[in-house]
């Protein structure tokens, strides 16, 4: 199964090598090769850097890397078992060996797990080498950077639907029957497994050239010729090339609060009313990591099948993208996120595992044990907040208004527009510079009608305020009004 979602995992140039090295290992078109080793148990069995599987799994990395010398050599140790605490070791922290592994590659002395694994390295060339007393940087390089666990990690049926979804995805891509996902999923599990058999070591080498047109061969049998090759969807975009307001109040202090928060559980859900700004918010925590992001657009999508079929597709448009290292999933309907958490919750997870990050916009937070189901972390869920005062200005200083008068205009603005909402705010930016900033103007928001643009604000506020509430919200809202 591991093997089967790590061909649909596979971006344009990339190899599947199928029980060659490892269970399955990657070649990269950079020249890397990623081993991994699949180690699934239907027991409460854990996995220790004692257990013979851990001890095999080094000693076959450490034997294919030449010792660690071929750098361009990684392995990663993938399982559904818990970490377990290796008997008589003796950790800083009492922790356990693969957790310290963790902590070692965070900066911790590396001197302790080379202790212990001299205690579990039974025999081998590896321990041999770890014998030779090599110093921290050798270590680091050649072994602890190069390894990592992917502990309790899903298996089973959450497995079976995260192959479905991702195949799903790539049918529509390549606009071949969705319909089809689960017939197609079985179809390729034994294509694995066929593979798996091959003497050749050639034929055990799979590129997502082969999987597209595998796809056509099973979704259209003897009907050759026609096949689509993949593009981008049309509702999604490279945050690059977005256009962002022309006025931006730079938010250095939140985006850097945010980013960290993103940096720590890989995925932020940001919320609030139409107009708070929250896709702008989203776009600038992209900018701000210069990596490679998509957006994607759920605005209007209510249907849930509509928002599973866009998330399904956001599988294909990511691995076969450029590098894409984020994604922000805009203006996601709550109420079918709440339908279907966990769907969300293998996308999130299966970001999480290619070191990615997501960002997730809504109108509305849901309740805690959805949040929870859609894997997000406790501290990962935000407002998006007003503009201060001093944003405003910030607003304000980026037009043509007086520089001596920019923090009057900026508390005034602030005032009129109920604290710093910010479509509000902008709005009202833009017609004071259009209008040339009038005196008069620092008024008229408080002694009779709002200006126009305050008016036509909140008119659109109020129609994107009916279309992002329930069905039972909107009835509320047309009797209130």
């Amino acid at each position: 199964m591991e093997t089967a979602i790590a061909w649909l995992n596979l971006s344009g140039n990339d190899r599947l090598l199928i029980e060659i090295f490892e269970d399955f290992d990657v070649e990269t078109a950079s020249g890397g090769t990623e081993l991994t080793q699949v180690k699934h148990s239907t027991s409460d069995r854990t996995l220790t850097l004692a257990s013979k599987d851990a001890r095999d799994a080094l000693e076959n990395f450490w034997a294919t890397s030449r010792e660690g010398e071929v750098t361009e050599v990684s392995l990663v140790v993938h399982t559904n078992m818990e970490i377990g605490i290796e008997s008589g070791a003796n950790l800083p922290g009492g922790v356990t060996g693969i957790a310290y592994w963790h902590a070692v590659n965070a900066g911790a002395d590396a001197a302790p797990l080379k202790d212990l694994l001299l205690a579990t390295q039974q025999s081998g060339k590896l321990r041999s080498w770890l014998e030779s007393n090599p110093d921290e940087d050798a270590l680091r390089s050649r072994l602890f950077e190069r390894v990592t666990w992917r502990t309790g990690q899903p298996s089973g049926a959450a497995q079976n639907a995260l192959l479905a979804e991702l195949i799903a995805g790539r049918l529509a891509a390549l606009e071949l029957p969705v319909g089809l996902a689960q017939r197609v999923a079985a179809e390729i599990v034994e294509r694995i497994f066929a593979a798996a058999s091959e003497t050749d070591s050639a034929l055990r080498r799979l590129t997502a050239s082969d999987l597209q047109e595998f796809l056509h061969e099973v979704a259209r049998p003897g009907q050759p010729g026609h096949e689509t090759r993949w593009a981008r969807a049309s509702w999604t975009a490279q945050v690059e090339e977005i256009d962002l307001p022309d006025h931006l109040a730079g938010r250095t202090a939140l985006i850097k609060e945010l980013s960290a928060i993103l940096n720590e559980t890989q995925a932020l859900w940001l919320h609030g009313a139409s107009g708070t700004g929250k896709s702008t918010l989203a776009s600038q925590i992209a900018l701000a990591s210069r990596a490679n992001w998509l957006e994607v657009d759920f605005r209007g999508l209510t249907s849930p099948s509509d928002m599973l079929l866009r998330l399904d597709r956001t599988y294909t448009d990511i691995t076969l993208g450029d590098d894409v290292r984020g994604v922000i999933l805009d203006d996601i309907d709550s109420d079918s996120v709440v339908k279907h958490a966990g769907r969300l919750g293998r996308f999130i997870n299966w970001m999480r595992q290619r070191g990615g990050h997501v960002v997730v916009t809504s109108t509305r937070m849901f309740s805690p044990a959805s949040f929870q189901a859609a894997q997000f972390n406790a501290n990962a869920e935000k407002n998006s907040p007003y503009l201060s005062v001093e944003e405003v200005v910030e607003l304000v200083a980026q037009t043509s208004a007086p520089s001596d008068q920019a923090e009057a205009w900026g508390l005034f603005i602030h005032i009129a527009t109920s604290g710093g909402h910010p479509q509000m705010a902008a709005a009202k930016v833009v017609s004071l510079n259009h209008r040339g900033w009038p005196k008069d103007a620092l008024i008229e928001d408080f002694c009779g009608t709002p200006s126009e643009a305050i008016e036509l604000t909140r008119a659109e506020a109020q129609r994107r305020l009916l279309e992002d509430a329930t069905e039972h919200g909107r009835a509320l809202l047309k009797r209130l009004g």
